[in-house]
């Protein structure tokens, strides 16, 4: 899995703000932007993600931070 975000990371900084911006076709033949495939990309790994810590917290198991604190972690104001 590593080397998969390694070799996306190096495809993706290769893109041109008009390569972002252009049109590609999706598998039904829709012109899509580039962008916007990227961003469903990114919905759809953290829909995934809150899926899976969902049921991990059901399974009373505390799900691993892929950045910053948890929000147990976070002072309360109190």
């Amino acid at each position: 899995m590593a080397d998969t975000h390694k070799r996306a990371r190096r495809i993706l900084r290769t893109l041109s703000a008009e390569e972002i911006k252009a049109g590609r076709p999706t598998l039904e033949g829709h012109p899509v932007r580039v962008g916007r495939l990227l961003f469903a990309l990114l919905q759809h790994e953290s829909h995934h993600r809150g899926r899976l810590a969902a049921g991990l917290q059901v399974m009373g198991v505390r799900s691993p931070q892929v950045f910053g604190v948890a929000g147990e972690e976070v002072p309360s104001g109190r």
